[in-house]
């Protein structure tokens, strides 16, 4: 599925996939992707891990090398959390990431 200001040459679906798939998290959300320029997609999103002191620093790297190397996001922002926090609450609407 596309969607509408996701660049065009990245599958954000496959890219949340990829990154659930990666031992120790539990949920990924709130992932956005846009290009800044032409060939220089970047992501922000949330990753929580489910044990956040031995798993937090791993994941991170793993994710921002995956999403690099697998994916070709030129640069990426991760927040590692333990929990969703409950500021999120009602930014259901946007978040593309829980549709699948």
């Amino acid at each position: 599925m596309r969607y509408k200001s996701t660049p065009e040459d990245f599958d954000l679906q496959a890219g949340i996939q990829a990154l659930r798939a990666i031992d120790g998290v539990s949920d990924v959300h709130h992932v956005h992707a846009w290009s800044l320029a032409s060939g220089k997609n970047v992501l922000s999103g949330h990753i929580i891990v489910r044990d956040f002191s031995s798993d937090g620093e791993r994941v991170l790297s793993q994710a921002g090398e995956l999403l690099k190397r697998d994916h070709d996001i030129y640069f990426s922002t991760l927040q590692v959390e333990s929990q969703r926090a409950s500021v999120e609450e009602g930014a259901e609407e946007i978040d593309v990431s829980q549709t699948t």
